[in-house]
């Protein structure tokens, strides 16, 4: 059995030419691949609707919320605040191994391309 999102799939095609449909007893099954996301501070004066009205709305007029998926709530960023990073080696050791790496295999490939050509 189809979902009506898979029906519309199949049976529908986009006009990207064609007017956005403004008629709310219409209900129109938004464009999933048009959605966006805004985090909105908790300290924005008006909330979500005031947010929508001076930050979305005059640069896209036909944009509306979904209320019924509207979220609150408040991410903490573990890596921002609790993420203490490895002390990184200095140059000078860096080079130091990779020298004793190179002196240790000295004549290893010189070796392998010789008992190739035997």
């Amino acid at each position: 059995m189809l979902s009506s999102m898979q029906f519309m799939k199949a049976l529908a095609e986009k006009d990207e030419t064609a007017d956005p449909v403004l008629d709310k007893d219409v209900n129109p099954v938004p464009d999933k691949s048009l959605s966006d996301k805004e985090v909105v501070p908790f300290t924005y004066d008006g909330g979500i609707k005031s947010f929508f009205e001076t930050e979305i709305k005059p640069f896209i007029p036909d944009a509306w919320v979904d209320e019924e998926n509207a979220k609150i709530g408040y991410e903490i960023s573990f890596t921002k605040y609790f993420f203490k990073p490895a002390e990184l080696r200095s140059i000078e050791e860096i080079i130091s191994d990779i020298e004793s790496i190179e002196s240790d295999t000295d004549g290893l490939l010189a070796g392998i391309v010789q008992e190739v050509r035997e």
